[in-house]
């Protein structure tokens, strides 16, 4: 990692909460469709600065949808997937959409699902 990725990685790190993520397992219910069983344990913890969604790429793609979504900068190793859960505060959150680049990943999040 070069001398710019560093200093921006740890910039904000003062702003920066711990948050659980809950990783889930697909099932089939009695009527055979796949639904989504979360673990009752955190699978792991992140630690992150939450921002508001404001870049106009998002809104396009999210509409007004996008005022209950959040976003973050994630430098971590552990596998973040789509669809986990992030307890964000008392509110679970769903991990909408992972961007990965070069040093690190831009995670979205929604409260409603």
């Amino acid at each position: 990692m070069g001398i710019i990725d560093d200093l921006t990685k740890h910039k904000f790190e003062q702003f920066k909460n711990s948050y659980n993520v809950y990783h889930f397992t697909t099932e089939l219910d009695r009527y055979n469709n796949e639904t989504r069983v979360y673990d009752q344990n955190p699978s792991f913890t992140i630690t992150v600065m939450f921002t508001p969604v404001t870049n106009e790429a998002a809104v396009l793609e999210y509409g007004e949808h996008i005022t209950s979504m959040k976003q973050c900068v994630y430098y971590g190793s552990e596998k973040l997937q789509e669809f986990d859960h992030i307890l964000i505060g008392s509110v679970m959150y769903t991990v909408k959409s992972i961007k990965d680049f070069n040093t690190h990943k831009l995670v979205l999040v929604d409260k409603d699902g």
